[in-house]
């Protein structure tokens, strides 16, 4: 039964996200860039996350979230949304960037020292995660000895995902690993094209600081590296992908048309590997 009730409630939360995806590309740009938002981000391969127990569904909701008020300078709220989004995943810290990148701007431009609470908040999540975990099993660095013992994990500097890349590009599924170097290989094609757009379209710059931070530490492991869930977490570079998309032409539509099939292909395709071959998501 609590599998089942996880599942629930991130069907939940996966509507959530998806209106709060929609909210966000309607407050920077405009409707229609909305609902192309939100078709994409349900499509891309990385959504599979969404139907799994999985943490990522509460990460995108309290991001989504924080990145909204912070839109609105709506400051006691987003820092509330941030400290929740930091209890849920390591990635999450992404928005205490956004938080900071927010408050340095509207202090500078208009003196907005109230700001400074959505900092002031932004980290207490993972701090009483880590605090809570020392308590129970008394030892300060659990989680990162967790990390090291059970996956082998330390820092690379991008030298696993550049490695893991070549390989893929090198000889495609010819190896036993080959599953994963096609992981690493495609969510680095999709997070670089995430990004371009972004800068195109000029993304505000704390979506651009929670984006950096996200590819960080997704980019800089040296065990897990790069996969399509980590690129599904930096969200914001789907309505960047959205905005920027051509629209105005027969052809551009079809285009957007084919790329929406292509991302619903590699949903279906990730959705197969992991669940008929067991692969690592």
């Amino acid at each position: 039964m609590r599998g089942e009730a996880l599942l629930g409630v991130n069907v939940v939360l996966s509507i959530v996200a998806v209106v709060l995806i929609g909210l966000l590309a309607r407050e920077a740009f405009d409707v229609a860039t909305a609902q192309r938002a939100m078709v994409l981000f349900v499509l891309f391969p990385g959504s599979v996350v969404l139907s799994w127990s999985y943490a990522e569904p509460v990460l995108i909701v309290c991001a989504a979230a924080c990145l909204l008020f912070l839109l609105r300078e709506q400051w006691l709220f987003a820092g509330l949304a941030a400290a929740l989004a930091t209890a849920t995943r390591p990635n999450a810290i992404g928005v205490v960037a956004a938080c900071v990148v927010a408050a340095v701007i509207a202090v500078w431009r208009h003196r907005q020292w109230w700001s400074l609470v959505a900092v002031a908040l932004s980290p207490l999540g993972v701090l009483g995660f880590h605090w809570y975990l020392t308590v129970h099993t008394g030892e300060s660095g659990a989680w990162l000895r967790a990390q090291r013992d059970a996956w082998n994990e330390g820092w690379s500097w991008g030298a696993t995902a550049v490695r893991f890349t070549w390989r893929f590009l090198e000889n495609p599924l010819g190896t036993g690993a080959g599953v994963t170097y096609m992981h690493t290989a495609l969510a680095l094609a999709g997070l670089a094209f995430g990004v371009f757009c972004a800068i195109r379209m000029r993304l505000p710059w704390p979506w651009m600081a929670y984006v950096a931070v996200v590819a960080a530490l997704m980019i800089g492991p040296e065990t897990v590296s790069a996969r399509p869930r980590f690129v599904f977490t930096a969200f914001p570079l789907v309505v960047g992908v959205a905005a920027w998309w051509p629209r105005r032409s027969d052809v551009a539509r079809r285009s957007w048309d084919a790329l929406l099939l292509l991302s619903a292909g590699g949903l279906a395709v990730f959705a197969m590997i992991y669940g008929a071959f067991g692969a690592i998501p």
